[in-house]
C-alpha cells in the first residue's frame, strides 16, 4: 500500500461552494476504493490557465492509502468527477509522480 494525494475543489468555476452532500459522496466512494483516506484540510493552489492567467483556488487535500491494483478505479474516479465538479483536471499524486487527470 502506498499514498496518494488529490485535491478537491472547494468552489465551481462561478464561485459557488460545492455542497457538503456532493463531497461527501466523493470522499465516500474514495473509501469503498481503498478503504480510507485523511482529510488534511483546506489549501491554496495556484494554476496558469491556457490564456496565461494565474488563478487561484481552495481545495482540500485528501491523502488516500492504497493498493497499486485499484489506482486505476482512483482514477477512474476522479475523472468522472472532473466533470461533475467542472475542473479542466484533477491532480493525483502517486509514488511521487504527479498526474492531471
Amino acid at each position: 500500500m502506498k499514498k496518494a494525494v488529490t485535491y478537491i475543489p472547494t468552489k465551481n468555476n462561478e464561485g459557488e461552494e460545492f455542497s457538503e452532500s456532493l463531497i461527501e459522496e466523493l470522499k465516500n466512494r474514495i473509501i469503498e476504493i481503498s478503504g480510507g483516506l485523511t482529510e488534511k484540510g483546506k489549501v491554496k493552489g495556484y494554476w496558469q490557465n491556457p490564456a496565461g492567467e494565474i488563478l487561484e483556488d481552495i481545495n482540500r487535500q485528501l491523502d488516500i492509502g492504497i493498493q497499486q491494483e485499484d489506482l486505476d478505479r482512483l482514477r477512474e474516479l476522479l475523472r468522472d468527477y472532473k466533470d461533475i465538479l467542472e475542473q479542466e483536471s484533477m491532480y493525483l499524486e502517486y509514488n511521487g509522480e504527479i498526474e492531471f487527470l
